[in-house]
């Protein structure tokens, strides 16, 4: 039952620490953010924070998955080929929309930072041997 009190307190705290940590993150980073800095910014507890993630990067890990999946959702919308198979008119329309949500949003920040951390070491050489 999606409308008992539980389920709604329930969505309203991930909710609000979703926005907490998108906010937190990018204006410290990933390495720099502290699951209490989250929780606070949010007016929760660590453990609230921990009632709907098993750790710091399980929360990054979602809020990039779901802010990701955003994009893409506003990308079918646009009618942008999400394989890059289209013209050069799906090129310069991609880069639009990337750079209309970066005006609107935090998540530009934290988007390099999770290639940086997460995609590169996957799937790019690392010259400079960072580690994450």
């Amino acid at each position: 039952m999606k409308n008992n009190k539980h389920y709604i307190k329930r969505k309203k705290s991930y909710e609000k620490i979703m926005e907490s940590a998108l906010q937190v993150f990018s204006k410290k980073g990933y390495s720099d953010t502290s699951v209490e800095e989250i929780a606070e910014s949010a007016g929760y507890t660590k453990g609230t924070v921990y009632v709907h993630f098993k750790s710091k990067e399980e929360l990054f890990l979602t809020l990039m998955d779901e802010r990701l999946k955003a994009f893409k959702r506003q990308m079918i919308d646009r009618g942008i080929d999400e394989k890059g198979e289209g013209s050069i008119h799906s090129v310069k329309e991609l880069l639009h929309l990337f750079i209309e949500l970066t005006e609107k949003d935090y998540w530009t920040p934290i988007f390099f930072e999770f290639c940086a951390i997460w995609v590169c070491p996957v799937f790019c050489v690392n010259p400079f041997g960072i580690k994450n």
